[in-house]
């Protein structure tokens, strides 16, 4: 089960415009030095940096596209 800060974080992607998403994602890999598409690519467990950026992309995955 997700804590209550990760819950509201969640809560918070789910109110983002595709493009809002977009940017956060180019914020992320830019703030911890990752590629999104990159993690996608890799097989096996991701490890460090690569596994933000692994969640991150199982995360806009699976939501649902708002504009």
């Amino acid at each position: 089960m997700a804590s209550e800060k990760i819950t509201a974080i969640i809560e918070e992607l789910k109110t983002l415009t595709v493009l809002e998403l977009a940017d956060l994602v180019h914020a992320v890999e830019d703030e911890f030095g990752v590629s999104a598409a990159a993690a996608v690519a890799v097989a096996g467990p991701a490890a460090g940096g690569e596994e933000a950026a692994a969640a991150i992309s199982r995360l806009f995955a699976r939501s649902p596209v708002l504009v």
